[in-house]
């Protein structure tokens, strides 16, 4: 199971994500119940004023930032963020 965790790749899963918001790439879906459990990618830049309206509507987002350490080494900030009924 460590050996999963030390090879997972976040510059690749960084320039994957399909929403550049500044220093941000982003991936924000939103599920809304209809006859059935819809799920789509929004192109959202942010949650702050997102609220689910309906019983079982969410809104859920991943985000990393590259950065750059003193020493020179690269490392990724990483945010979820999710608002669920």
């Amino acid at each position: 199971m460590w050996n999963l965790i030390e090879s997972f790749n976040l510059r690749k899963l960084h320039e994957i994500l399909p929403v550049k918001n500044d220093e941000w790439n982003q991936l924000t879906l939103k599920g809304v119940r209809n006859n059935e459990y819809n799920v789509n990618m929004t192109h959202q830049k942010s949650l702050d004023n997102t609220r689910a309206s309906d019983f079982v509507d969410s809104y859920v987002m991943f985000k990393t930032q590259k950065l750059t350490a003193p020493d020179g080494l690269t490392h990724y900030h990483e945010e979820y963020r999710e608002s669920i009924t």
